[in-house]
Parts: C-alpha cells; structure tokens; sequence
C-alpha cells in the first residue's frame, strides 16, 4: 500500500510539473470566456435587440443578408438566438484571418450590426483557450491537457480517499500554523472541492477539443439551434444538406457536452459557479509549489501528515 501511495503521489506531482502551466492557462482563460457573450457586447459597445416577433425568417434569408452585407467574406455559422428579443449571430471569415460577426434580425432578415471579431482581446483570449495559437497541434494539446487534469482529479482523490475516515480533517484548515501546514490543508480542502467541477469540464473539454479538428461538409454553413440541434446548409442553394437530430442520443450528448463544458445549464448561477471553479487552479499551483519546496514529499499517513503533532 506504501509503494502504491508512492507511485501515486509521484504520478500527481509528475502532472503538475509536465501540464501545470498549460492548465493554468487554459483554466483561467476558461473562467474568463464563460461570460464571452456579455463580454463581446461590452467591447462592441453594448448588446443588440431586436424586437420579438412570431415570424421567423428563413435560414437562407439570415444567410443572404450577411453574405450580402460582406461579400468578400465567407458565411461558416449561423448562431440562432437562444432567447426572444436577441439577434442571429452570423460568422464570416475571409482570406487573410477577417473574422466578423454579423448580428441578424431573425424576423426580418436584416442586418443590424457588424463586428470584426478579430480585433477584440477576446477572440485573441479563445484562441489561447482553445488552441494555445498552434492551430491544429494546439487542439490535440488542449485536448490532451484536458485528459491530464481528469488524470491529476483521479490521483488526488486517491490521496485524499484516507480523509474519509475522519472526514471532518478532510475539509479542515488548520489556522495559526505554520505556512507549510496551512498549505497543505489548502490544497486539499480547494482540490477535493473543485473535483465535482474539475472533472466533468476537463473530460469534455478534451473531447471537444479532439472533435473540433474534423472538417464541415464541403461549401456548407454549420447552424446551431437553440434547441441544441445542429443543421449544415448549402451556401449556394440554401437547401440543408445535413440535419443534427436534437433528440437523437448522439446529438443530446455533444449539446449537452457544449453546455456542461461552458456552464449553460443552470442561468447566471452555473455560469458564475464556473468562474469560481476555473480560477482554483491557480490556488491548486501555489500551494502545490509551496508544499513541494517547503520540505521533502512524505507517505505518511494523511490523518498524521504535513504539521500535525
């Protein structure tokens, strides 16, 4: 059991010190962009409304106008607005790295306002989150930080499995000591808090990530419904050439994947929960570094470790 712990704690700190600052790059530009939309509306100048109607315009009406409005430009999604009284967001990319974003009336297929994405921190800040600017070796890398930090939740669960115990020790912090002690019970109390969190945002973070390298079909816009489905349409003709079933198992998992990965499940509550969580990384490295070069690693038992007397 000694050897085992041993073997554990060297494969926690190995992973600290191989991912520990591309996790903490991509946790705390994760937190960030959970607010991206609001976030856009504030650098653009404030938010776009429509006024709600019944109708809703075709998909290759909203399409025309923004490819209308930027003809140099080519249309690659259509976001329709999950609520009433918000604009379609249509995405076009140009030759020479022009992303903009064209906000579209969904009732009358007008266009209200233009954004060149490109020139906001944000888009520089997504591009860190979800590819470290190496393109596609970027996503892999992200994808496989993703799957290090599942494996780094796992391996600390293990050592902090002997808390249950006596589990009031495994959520103690043990004030007035000395800064190694304190340190300690830090790590343990904000790592066994953020594992409910850190787990399931890591795992589909990865596979979004992985998934995000597969092409689109050929001379087709990819757009999103606010029901989760997903539709790719033609660009020239307008006709949908392939159709996400919402309620098939397989699209419910990737829309509920998107969701859970960005926090949309539970309002502003579970959007703000993830901003807490994403930023305990940077706890999580403090004070692993502090432990690590405060005294040599032990495997003495946890109930009689790191101070305690």
């Amino acid at each position: 059991m000694r050897k085992g712990r041993a073997a554990v704690l060297g494969l926690h700190l190995g992973v600290a010190l191989l991912a520990g600052a591309g996790l903490l790059l991509v946790s705390v530009s994760g937190a960030v962009l959970v607010f991206r939309p609001e976030l856009d509306d504030a650098v653009f100048g404030g938010p776009v409304r429509v006024t709600p109607g019944d109708a809703r315009a075709p998909i290759w009406s909203l399409l025309a106008a923004g490819q209308a409005a930027h003809p140099g430009l080519v249309a690659v999604r259509l976001t329709l607005p999950e609520r009433v009284g918000h604009a379609a967001r249509l995405r076009l990319e140009g030759p020479r790295g022009e992303i903009v974003e064209a906000l579209v009336d969904p009732g009358s297929a007008r266009v209200l306002a233009s954004r060149w994405l490109e020139r906001s921190p944000l888009h520089a800040l997504r591009a860190l989150h979800t590819e470290l600017y190496l393109g596609g070796r970027g996503r892999f890398t992200v994808g496989a930080l993703g799957v290090l930090l599942v494996l780094q939740g796992a391996t600390g669960l293990f050592l902090w499995w002997p808390f249950t115990r006596r589990l009031s020790r495994g959520f103690a912090i043990r004030r007035g000591r000395r800064w190694r002690v304190m340190g300690f019970d830090v790590h343990k109390v904000v790592g066994i808090a953020s594992l409910a969190f850190h787990l399931p945002v890591a795992g589909t973070g990865a596979l979004l990530a992985l998934a995000a390298g597969a092409p689109p079909p050929a001379g087709t816009v990819e757009v999103r419904e606010s029901d989760g489905g997903v539709a790719w349409v033609d660009r020239a003709s307008g006709a949908v050439t392939i159709v996400g079933d919402p309620r098939r198992p397989g699209a419910r998992g990737w829309a509920l994947a998107t969701a859970l990965h960005e926090g949309r499940f539970a309002g502003p509550v579970s959007r703000w929960l993830y901003v807490a969580a994403g930023l305990t990384p940077v706890a999580l490295a403090i004070t692993g570094l502090g432990i690590w070069f405060g005294r040599p690693l032990t495997l003495r038992s946890p109930l009689r470790s790191e101070g305690e007397s």
